[in-house]
């Protein structure tokens, strides 16, 4: 193998949000005075014929502080989490259900942040539930999976079996509506805007992850789809299979790893934590940041071999090079893959 470095989410308020047909047997009392919370759903008129399955796009906003957990669930869809410049986490869920499931959506305030989360439903023919909402009594067909009140009053009500339930005193929404084809798989993409600094964990079932512009700790899982992680400092480990992982302009310790995907790792500084990257059967492709250094171990499965690795400031003219002496804050980097598959470094 030839190493080398040229290329590498008062009162109680209340609204009812759903698909499916719901009844009250009591009417509704008037909505609380105080503001409303904070989540706020999507609204656009029903289409279809009458009855027919509906896409929902809920969009829900809590105050989130810098440093507080994140716990993201996703059990059907993609996952995109961005840093932005406010101490909220904006979550925007795209829904589409499919003919008898319907994804449930929940975001809940825990103690120690907040919790999105999606789930596929359970199976048609599930029991009817019961809910008493502020002196009013609605059927939902299908069970209720969660209910809890937020820190503003704020209250989300998941039932994975016939929608969600979003109490915030503004009345009742129904969301936009492209009923999905017989026999799709049901899903729920994640859009999340949140603040820079995070503690979070991330759980895909089905679908990618993606991860821009933000600062902390971050566990990732990610089933048979692609983790890409962008402009990112802290920590952060996870895994994936039969993917590829991307990196790009991280400084901190890493450790992810993939199965029969590529990676692809450019402009990386491990400022003195570790940096593991893992595939099977797939090459991988590695740049030090400019500036940068560090002990490297590579194994190709069928060789190996390690080396003090450097790089110059950005602005040097010398290009960088396997240096005897290591810079400040020196990261041990190791890359692995098996059956011989190519280790670039650049």
């Amino acid at each position: 193998m030839h190493l080398h470095p040229a290329k590498i989410m008062a009162g109680m308020a209340c609204a009812l949000l759903m698909n499916s047909t719901l009844a009250a047997t009591e009417p509704e009392s008037p909505a609380p005075s105080g503001p409303p919370g904070p989540a706020t759903p999507a609204e656009a008129a029903p289409t279809g014929a009458p009855g027919a399955l509906e896409s929902r796009v809920l969009v829900v906003k809590e105050p989130f502080a810098h440093l507080s957990r994140l716990v993201i669930k996703n059990a059907a869809g993609f996952t995109r989490v961005t840093g932005w410049d406010e101490e909220t986490v904006s979550a925007t869920a795209e829904i589409r259900d499919s003919a008898g499931r319907r994804v449930g959506f929940q975001v809940l305030r825990t103690d120690t942040g907040l919790l999105v989360q999606s789930e596929l439903p359970v199976a048609p023919g599930a029991p009817a539930t019961t809910l008493a909402v502020g002196g009013a009594t609605f059927r939902i067909g299908g069970p209720i999976g969660a209910a809890a009140i937020g820190g503003s009053g704020h209250t989300v009500i998941s039932n994975t079996g016939a929608g969600s339930v979003v109490i915030d005193g503004s009345g009742v929404h129904r969301s936009a509506a492209a009923p999905a084809a017989p026999g799709e798989t049901p899903t729920c993409n994640l859009t999340l805007f949140v603040p820079r600094r995070i503690l979070a964990s991330i759980q895909n079932g089905r679908g990618s992850i993606e991860i821009r512009n933000v600062s902390g700790a971050v566990d990732l899982e990610a089933a048979n789809a692609p983790v890409t992680v962008v402009d990112f400092s802290g920590s952060i480990r996870g895994r994936t299979s039969h993917a590829p992982i991307t990196l790009e302009n991280v400084r901190g310790g890493v450790n992810l790893e993939t199965s029969h995907g590529i990676i692809r790792a450019a402009n990386l500084d491990g400022d003195g934590q570790p940096i593991k990257l893992a595939t099977r059967s797939a090459p991988i492709d590695f740049q030090l940041a400019p500036g940068a250094s560090a002990h490297l171990q590579a194994d190709t499965g069928t060789s190996k071999a390690s080396g003090k690795l450097s790089k110059p400031p950005a602005g040097s003219a010398a290009s960088g090079s396997l240096a005897a002496t290591p810079a400040p804050l020196p990261s041990e980097i190791s890359l692995q893959t098996t059956h011989g598959a190519r280790i670039h470094i650049w």
